[in-house]
């Protein structure tokens, strides 16, 4: 069996989707399917952790479409590529069907037109069309034209899938209605892998680690910096480790609100880290937290970092 996957995330390095991209791709190979990624546009910016336009990562073939995944400075040069890169996905899926046939196409979350367009594509060469979704899509739409959009996709997108995974319960009950009659629909809770945690035991440091996106309020990191603020008088040995991106729009406001509480000595940013640098981070650590507050992306996500801080033991 062959089977082909489509995103926009960074890959091999990103954050949690590009680590279930991974972890899928992987249980798929072990299982004896032969797996190709096509990353359908250009991801990297500053200082790129992704070089590479085409690869091997872990017995996972990867192209970037775009030919490079590296984003263009000028605004008219992003536009171009693009849609340099949702053509090129289409070409490289149609030549590597020729070369082999692709049994299914697997694809996150894309735009409603290039959704379709796959969809048409996936018809035309007798490949199975499976999405994945960690979250509900109300959370991708917003005003007038959003809602517009979120109706299109829930009840004509939708039926066009031959299969849909889901992470959650919440998830499969919100999308079984939109779906097939006999739609095909899998949970698939995080998925993590528990070897890459498998390294020497070392004692924890004096240090409370929380991992993920920083960006919103999605996974609460305010509500852990005005928590440990609270206990940092009572333990002035201890820091609060925040582990991942800072270049993202209202970093500044997590600075000032440090500030504020004048915890800029207690409190330190990693940046980004590489994926094979994660555990070992985590591992030093003596608390692993996540303040993640009540929200419609609570309910129906399930966060990854959760298994991943299981795994360090």
């Amino acid at each position: 069996m062959r089977i082909l996957m489509v995103t926009n995330y960074p890959f091999p390095y990103g954050m949690a989707q590009t680590n279930r991209i991974i972890a899928m791709a992987k249980g798929l190979i072990h299982a004896g399917a032969e797996v190709d990624l096509v990353v359908s546009k250009a991801t990297e910016w500053g200082n790129p952790k992704n070089q590479e336009a085409t690869g091997i990562y872990q017995g996972i073939k990867y192209t970037y479409a775009t030919g490079t995944p590296i984003r263009p400075k000028n605004t008219i040069r992003r536009v171009f590529m693009f849609y340099r890169g949702i053509f090129r996905t289409l070409r490289i899926i149609i030549k590597e069907n020729r070369k082999q046939k692709i049994s299914a196409l697997f694809m996150g979350v894309h735009s409603i037109i290039f959704t379709y367009i796959l969809f048409l594509l996936t018809r035309l060469l007798s490949i199975k069309y499976i999405q994945e979704r960690s979250e509900y899509p109300i959370l991708s739409y917003s005003g007038l034209f959003g809602r517009i959009k979120l109706g299109v996709y829930l009840r004509f997108i939708c039926k066009r899938f031959d299969g849909f995974i889901v992470i959650s319960t919440a998830l499969e009950r919100y999308f079984e209605p939109f779906l097939k009659r006999d739609p095909k629909q899998h949970l698939m809770p995080i998925i993590v892998e528990s070897e890459r945690f498998e390294l020497a035991d070392s004692p924890p440091g004096n240090v409370i680690s929380y991992c993920g996106s920083m960006q919103g309020t999605k996974d609460g990191v305010p509500i852990l910096i005005e928590a440990f603020s609270k206990i940092a008088g009572l333990h002035p040995e201890i820091k609060l480790q925040l582990i991942g991106p800072t270049d993202f729009e209202g970093f500044d406001v997590l600075k000032d609100q440090i500030n504020e509480l004048n915890l800029e000595n207690r409190i330190v940013f990693t940046g980004r880290v590489e994926r094979d640098e994660m555990p070992g981070l985590l591992q030093e650590s003596m608390i692993l937290a996540l303040a993640r507050p009540l929200s419609k992306q609570a309910e129906g996500g399930f966060p990854t970092k959760l298994g991943e801080y299981l795994a360090t033991g």
